[in-house]
């Protein structure tokens, strides 16, 4: 199934904001600490590079917007159970919503499989040593994926496959945009990618399916 990938943060007020950074001022308009400001202002928010008209989206928008066309992979940004539990609840109301919640910390993903056991989780890692240590985690806290950055998956090869499986993960790889290592990561098996150019997964997918 193909996905979009997302970030979301949580807001004073305790709505849930798609936006990457922990503060506003590099993408956005405004200025400050996602978390110490409403909902309501950081929709109002334009968004630096875009056209006049585009605003931050909230979690909800953008998964009305989606709808039944495609998966969404949701990362938690914040690891906050409060953060956790409004995503739990929001995915709850949309259950059309084909969904995975991701994070870097083990911690908020194993009160996410108590809040909600049914929405599949994945653990993100970035590096070689912090890989073997989210192998690690897995075997004694099981997630559905391993989420690993393209780099430290190189590095390990294509053993890492069989690695994830062995402690009962898929592999998703990020962020993957030449087509040479997608061509790469596809013949290996890996179970997902993340890139910034779909366009041109989708093409080398394709072709190796023939």
């Amino acid at each position: 199934m193909d996905a979009v990938e997302l970030d979301v943060r949580m807001t004073a007020d305790g709505e849930l904001v798609v936006i990457h950074d922990a503060t506003l001022d590099r993408t956005t308009t405004g200025t400050g600490a996602v978390v110490d400001q409403t909902g309501a202002y950081i929709r109002s928010l334009g968004v630096r590079g875009a056209s006049a008209d585009t605003h931050v989206p909230s979690l909800e928008d953008v998964l009305h917007a989606l709808g039944r066309r495609t998966g969404v992979e949701v990362e938690l940004k914040d690891a906050d159970p409060a953060a956790a539990d409004i995503l739990c609840r929001t995915l709850a109301g949309m259950r059309h919503v084909q969904a995975l919640i991701s994070s870097f910390d083990a911690d908020i993903l194993t009160y996410v499989r108590t809040r909600s056991a049914e929405v599949p989780t994945g653990l993100e890692t970035e590096g070689t040593q912090a890989l073997q240590d989210a192998l690690e985690m897995l075997r004694r806290s099981p997630h559905d994926y391993l989420l690993v950055d393209v780099e430290a998956a190189l590095h390990a090869g294509p053993e890492l496959v069989a690695e994830a499986a062995s402690v009962g993960a898929r592999l998703g790889v990020w962020t993957v945009d030449r087509p040479d290592v997608q061509t790469t990561l596809f013949g290996w098996g890996v179970d997902a990618i993340e890139t910034d150019v779909p366009e041109v997964a989708v093409e080398t997918r394709g072709r190796l399916r023939g």
